[in-house]
């Protein structure tokens, strides 16, 4: 008699079970892959945009905040020569032509001795002068004067640990009468700043040139660079980044009457040229869009499904010029904008009476 061994195996129905689990969780942990893969590509995007956008920002903020500080009343003047050389927000290319010192040394007198005009000064925080300053303002309760012009304006140069020492070969200006004891003339504390610069904005919407700059020269055109040079041509297949609108606008206060009256100039008739004594502050903005996908789907259909980003809430119309609706969802838009209250410029405006 023969004895047969018994063996357990698995039928065709308890193995298409078992192939159809594994292939469903093989598949749900694939999805939770898609899902992160496409979270953090999305995250990734908007802090590489939040950064430029941020840096872009900063940059303009600052050439902006210290427009007027080392100008006298003179610079008021509205021939295209004064502390705003050119404004255009009318057509493309918007431009914006000014004065500032940005980019130079902002400091303090921290020591000061000999005789005026040949004046020995220590200035704290030497990490901000660098070697291609060639003149300085020293600030001080009669003005603003200016070392005087050519290479030798100011010498002997030396970093210390507490500051740069420098001297001083004479004036533009009056600040003092010869012999005057310099640190009466410019006492411990007095503002020191930089020459000025001719900065120069930029901004073209047209997405075949679609760019913002901000560049610089010395006030006889010579030196200079670039600040922001933000670009996005058509020709390019390496274009990652657009800016489909950017707004500027300067708020004028006057007095009508009894009250004073306080309105934001974009263009028109109430071009800001005409207003340039009025002006106290500028406030920007733009809208930045990546180009990266940051999901892969169709356009949503129906009118009114795409989001609208505004720059300023002011004016919420369908033809809001503040606004920009995104065109795909595949793309992420971000919204920057600030306010820059020119507050050496008003100050100048009150000391000069006007």
């Amino acid at each position: 008699m023969k004895k047969f061994s018994v063996f357990k195996a698995f039928t065709i129905i308890e193995l298409m079970v078992s192939i159809f689990i594994t292939i469903t969780i093989i598949a749900s942990f694939y999805k939770l892959y898609e899902a992160s893969l496409k979270t953090e590509r999305s995250a990734s995007i908007r802090v590489a945009e939040n950064l430029m956008g941020e840096q872009m920002l900063d940059t303009l903020s600052e050439s902006f905040r210290l427009i007027g500080l080392n100008s006298v009343k003179t610079d008021l003047r509205d021939d295209g020569t004064g502390i705003f050389r050119q404004i255009n927000t009318e057509t493309s290319p918007t431009t914006f032509v000014y004065l500032s010192p940005y980019g130079s040394p902002i400091t303090k007198v921290a020591s000061v001795s000999e005789t005026y005009p040949n004046c020995e000064f220590t200035l704290f925080n030497s990490a901000s002068f660098y070697t291609n300053i060639s003149k300085l303002y020293f600030h001080n309760q009669n003005g603003f004067f200016k070392t005087a012009d050519g290479e030798s304006s100011i010498s002997d140069i030396e970093y210390g640990d507490n500051g740069v020492s420098l001297k001083t070969n004479g004036f533009n200006g009056t600040p003092g009468s010869d012999g005057d004891e310099c640190k009466d003339v410019f006492p411990v504390g007095s503002l020191v700043t930089g020459e000025d610069f001719i900065y120069t904005l930029k901004y073209s919407p047209a997405l075949s040139d679609n760019y913002l700059t901000l560049d610089y020269t010395k006030e006889d055109g010579t030196g200079g660079g670039n600040l922001i040079n933000f670009s996005y041509k058509s020709s390019k297949t390496d274009n990652f980044y657009i800016m489909p609108k950017f707004v500027i606008e300067f708020l004028a206060e006057w007095k009508c009457g009894t009250d004073k009256c306080r309105k934001w100039l974009p263009n028109g008739t109430e071009y800001p040229k005409n207003h340039i004594k009025e002006i106290t502050a500028i406030r920007f903005g733009f809208v930045l869009l990546s180009k990266k996908e940051r999901i892969t789907q169709g356009k949503p259909g129906g009118a009114g499904t795409l989001p609208r980003y505004c720059i300023f809430s002011a004016d919420t119309g369908s033809t809001n010029k503040y606004c920009y609706d995104l065109e795909d969802l595949n793309y992420t838009a971000s919204v920057f904008s600030r306010v820059v209250y020119l507050s050496n410029y008003r100050y100048l405006k009150d000391q000069s009476g006007n």
